[in-house]
């Protein structure tokens, strides 16, 4: 009996011992759980402050670039050939700068956590990679002249603003009237555009 008796505290004791390591190891495993995922949310958000800092860096560099679009402010009427000629030359070599800026911003963005904000981003490298249409759009949109400056600079502030509140962890700033006009313009002049392509197929089919 008394053999019994040791034998049986002695397995009481074991298991004691058992359960109080697996209490120890798991709360260990919960701890070093949370340490992982704390970690790893420090990481994204370096990440995303790092991507910001970026996309604000560019953004910053587009709304200094669009303040002088070529001939913005100067009527192409009356112009000579020539004359013509050398601003077309001009708005290329704008265009092309303004387009490396763009590039390494629009993979960015795609990046961006925030839905609503990487929708507001991504419409407004859209307005500003097609500024050459908006012409276009405005007199579609019943704006006969515009300054191409003045529409492109509140579309680069909008996305100036929209980052910065992002960085501040604000909520995103209302759409000025110059990137709602722009957004609405666009949209007018993309659902022209299908409509043209629709009629164009149409009448290619009953031939």
């Amino acid at each position: 009996m008394a053999l019994d008796s040791t034998i049986t505290s002695g397995l009481i004791a074991a298991g004691s011992a058992l359960s109080g390591s697996a209490i120890t190891a798991y709360f260990a495993y919960r701890v070093h759980g949370r340490a992982l995922l704390a970690a790893k949310d420090e990481r994204v958000r370096e990440q995303q402050d790092a991507i910001l800092a970026a996309l604000a860096d560019g953004i910053g560099r587009v709304l200094r670039h669009v303040r002088d679009v070529p001939g913005s402010r100067i009527s192409r009427r009356n112009r000579s050939l020539e004359e013509q000629e050398r601003l077309r030359a001009a708005e290329d070599s704008w265009e092309r700068e303004l387009m490396e800026i763009l590039a390494p911003l629009e993979v960015s963005v795609l990046t961006v956590r925030d839905e609503s904000a990487r929708a507001t981003l991504a419409k407004a490298i859209e307005l500003l990679r097609n500024w050459r249409h908006l012409g276009t759009a405005y007199s579609n949109y019943g704006q006969v002249q515009i300054d191409p400056s003045s529409v492109l600079s509140d579309v680069a502030a909008h996305a100036v603003e929209c980052l910065g509140a992002l960085r501040r962890e604000d909520s995103l700033p209302d759409r000025n009237e110059g990137f709602v006009n722009a957004c609405d313009a666009w949209e007018t002049f993309l659902w022209d555009q299908r409509e043209l392509e629709r009629a164009e197929r149409e009448q290619r089919n009953s031939w």
